[in-house]
């Protein structure tokens, strides 16, 4: 992977460059990024602290309650 490395949402609304190699890359399963992703799995890229510079608007959520239990 060539460094730095951009990335960004799909509209264009936040977009990030990372200047130093990923720490590790990791697939997690558990259900709440089932459900995020539609998808079986969402990929996580681990990076050192303040590689990272983003532009635009930032927003979360919290999950509130599990769906089926």
């Amino acid at each position: 992977m060539p460094i730095p490395f951009e990335g960004g949402c799909r509209c264009g609304a936040v977009r990030y460059v990372c200047s130093e190699k990923p720490k590790t890359v990791v697939n997690c399963h558990c259900g709440d990024c089932q459900q995020i992703a539609g998808s079986a799995f969402i990929t996580g890229v681990l990076v050192p602290e303040g590689s990272v510079t983003v532009n635009g608007e930032l927003k979360s959520y919290k999950v509130l309650e599990q769906v089926g239990t």
